[in-house]
Formats: C-alpha cells, sequence, structure tokens
C-alpha cells in the first residue's frame, strides 16, 4: 500500500484500498477533513492534519493485514513528517488485547511502534514494542523541518524503528500464533483508544507525505538512500563506527564522524592524567 498524496487525494497508488479523510468532530462534513498543501519538498502535494481531529480511514482490508506475506508477519512503514506535535501515524487495534498495529510519534520525541498478534489460547503476544531518535545533540522531531520515519519488522527475529535514515532503536521480535482480522478500518493520524476502539484519540498534526507499507522488512541501506537523495544529508548508517568513542561533539555539522570539533574537546583535556602524584 502506498498513500503519496500527490494527487491530492487519499487513495492508495498501488492497490485500491483508498482512503477517506474524516473530521471526528464533524464526520459528515466533507470539507472537515484533512487538506493539502501543494509544494512538498518531498514527493509533490502533502496532507495536512489540524491535530484536533483530522484523520484518514483507509478501511479494514488496507495493509499491513492478518495472513501470510500481507504485512503483520513481516513488513515496514515509511513515511516523510513534519510534525506540529506528538501523535499517530498509522493504527489498527482490535477489541481487548488482541491483534494490533501502532506506528506513532511521542513526545520523547521518538518515533514508536507496537505490533502483535495473539496466541492460541487469545492472549496478544507482540511481535515487539520499539522506539527511538537519533543521539544527535538537540534533536527535535518537532522542529519544523521534513523527516523520514519508519520502522521494520519480522516475527520472531526483530522490530527496527529509522528515523532521518539511521536505525535509532531494535529489540527482538516475538512470533505470535496468529493475527485475527481486521474489525474496523486502518487509521491515519488517529489512536482507537483500549477501552473502546470506535473512540478516537491522540490525533497527528502537521504534515504527512508518501506513507507506504511493505509486506517485507526494507533494508537500512535503502531507507539511508532514501533520505540521502530527498535531502542531500549524510545519514548515521553505523553508530558504532571505528573510533567512536571519540566522537565528543554530536550536533548536526559533526555528528557519527570524528573530525576537527572532537579534536578540540580533546585539546582541552591534552594534558589531563591519572598518575600519582600527578603529571608534572
Amino acid at each position: 500500500m502506498s498513500i503519496g498524496c500527490w494527487l491530492g487525494s487519499f487513495n492508495d497508488s498501488v492497490g485500491n484500498n483508498h482512503g477517506i479523510g474524516r473530521d471526528y468532530a464533524d464526520p459528515n462534513n466533507p470539507l472537515a477533513a484533512p487538506t493539502f498543501g501543494a509544494a512538498a519538498p518531498i514527493d509533490g502535494t502533502y496532507a495536512v492534519f489540524n491535530g484536533l481531529g483530522q484523520y484518514v480511514d483507509l478501511g479494514a482490508a488496507a495493509y499491513p493485514k492478518a495472513g501470510f506475506a500481507n504485512g503483520m508477519s513481516e513488513g515496514t512503514v515509511l513515511c516523510w513528517v513534519k510534525p506540529t506535535q506528538a501523535g499517530t501515524v498509522l493504527l489498527n487495534y482490535n477489541d481487548g488485547a488482541t491483534t494490533g498495529f501502532g506506528f506513532s510519534l511521542n513526545t520523547a520525541p521518538n518515533a514508536r511502534l507496537n505490533i502483535r498478534g495473539e496466541g492460541l489460547q487469545q492472549e496478544y503476544q507482540e511481535i515487539g514494542t520499539a522506539e527511538g531518535r537519533p543521539g544527535m545533540t538537540g534533536f527535535d522531531l518537532y522542529d519544523g523541518r521534513w523527516h523520514l520515519v519508519g520502522a521494520t519488522w519480522k516475527e520472531g527475529e526483530f522490530v527496527r524503528i529509522y528515523v532521518d535514515g539511521e536505525q535509532v532503536a531494535s529489540v527482538a521480535g516475538g512470533k505470535p500464533d496468529q493475527y485475527l482480522p481486521w474489525q474496523r478500518g486502518m487509521l491515519i493520524g488517529a489512536s482507537r483508544t483500549a477501552a473502546d476502539r470506535t473512540v478516537l484519540t491522540s490525533f497527528f498534526g502537521g504534515a504527512l507525505d508518501n506513507l507506504r507499507v511493505y509486506n517485507y522488512a526494507v533494508s537500512g541501506a535503502v531507507i539511508a538512500q532514501e533520505y540521502m537523495d530527498k535531502t542531500g544529508l549524510k545519514p548515521c548508517l553505523t553508530p558504532s563506527f571505528t573510533g567512536n568513542a571519540y566522537n565528543f561533539v554530536n550536533t548536526i555539522d559533526s555528528y557519527c564522524r570524528v573530525d576537527l570539533a572532537d579534536l578540540a574537546v580533546f585539546i582541552q583535556s591534552w594534558l589531563a592524567c591519572g598518575l600519582y602524584p600527578d603529571c608534572q
């Protein structure tokens, strides 16, 4: 599934799981639905959510969904965002503690994914939950810039979070016994509350573009390449690179590399030592 928004609609560009824009506070008014911006630097027209009640319903047939090769057991979600507040990007949960999928941005500010199925005894079993952000000094998802956010997962193996082309979190993946079909539509821009899945909350605020769901785990190198292609910035592909212990400065201009800024910090302690009685 791919919702590009470049045509000024929420149509699925590779299938028939088209979305319908709505406003939770005014559900019968199509003019209250999310709007579109016309000059996105990413892929043309982008969607704009007010963070108060606007969302998109993709229907119960949308991906990821249960079944072999349909995206619950293994998959990827990727999109570009320029958020103004914490909120949900893509989510669906069945009633009770059962099959669910939730990709969101929180106040940490981290990107976060929870994905789960259930056991044969009707108790939910997680593939996993992971969240994270780059270790860059002062990093902020809500800085008014476009950010590439996403996650990949594979049952029994991993859940990984990506922000701006960098893998920022990873946990081992569990293996649920099964996934039940969706009872309601997959949502862009809103969460379903645990007590009543028909009640919506955690509305996304800001701009969103080129939302994609794959039924396989996209490689970290491919994600990093997309970020570099769109921004011209080199993402941190390997934070634990050789020499990273000397990467003292992690501002945007000196992140994930050892350079003159790091040397300047080292020079400040050039004659420091741990000798007894002292260094003299």
